[in-house]
């Protein structure tokens, strides 16, 4: 666990980010019921700006061990996208517009980024396994 350390945020969700970085570690992880006391004074929870925060911290730690699950369907999102309105704006104007290039184009970034990400991923991760 300490060599995913620098992972975890200060915070509420600590606990949700260490369950997060075992299971995309691989680790198995089992529930186990515990006897807790009842908080005691006002919640500092907040709900739009912790579920926020939550939301980034669970798309980053996502990102950082399976950056392909994150930005792949983006990738494939914009190119559909702009393929579908590459052939409307054709069969419509007979001509394509900027907007469908861009997409297409963007698509096809955000692929090459997806498997960069991936490729650098695993090259940590066969770093990490490597270390004593």
């Amino acid at each position: 666990m300490a060599r995913y350390l620098y992972l975890i945020n200060d915070g509420f969700s600590s606990v949700s980010s260490r369950t997060l970085i075992f299971i995309m570690a691989s680790y198995r992880v089992h529930f186990m019921p515990i006897d807790y006391f009842r908080r005691v004074g006002r919640s500092k929870f907040r709900p739009i700006r912790d579920t926020y925060r939550y939301f980034l911290t669970i798309v980053r730690l996502a990102a950082y061990f399976r950056p392909l699950q994150v930005f792949m369907p983006i990738a494939l999102g914009m190119a559909g996208l702009g393929l579908l309105k590459s052939l409307v704006d054709l069969l419509a104007f007979r001509t394509l517009q900027e907007s469908d290039i861009i997409l297409l184009l963007g698509g096809i970034i955000m692929g090459a980024v997806a498997i960069l990400a991936d490729t650098l991923a695993l090259h940590r991760q066969h770093d990490v396994d490597r270390r004593p």
